[in-house]
């Protein structure tokens, strides 16, 4: 019962926020590069 409610919720979670989420790592994602390669 309990997996079910989280697959449920990470579901929910990938499905509204995926877009925003991915934008987010490739935005950090570049940060860090920038701050590795200085």
């Amino acid at each position: 019962m309990i997996m079910n409610y989280l697959i449920n919720l990470n579901y929910f979670f990938k499905t509204i926020f995926q877009k925003t989420a991915y934008q987010r790592c490739v935005f950090m994602g570049n940060k860090i590069d920038i701050i590795i390669k200085e």
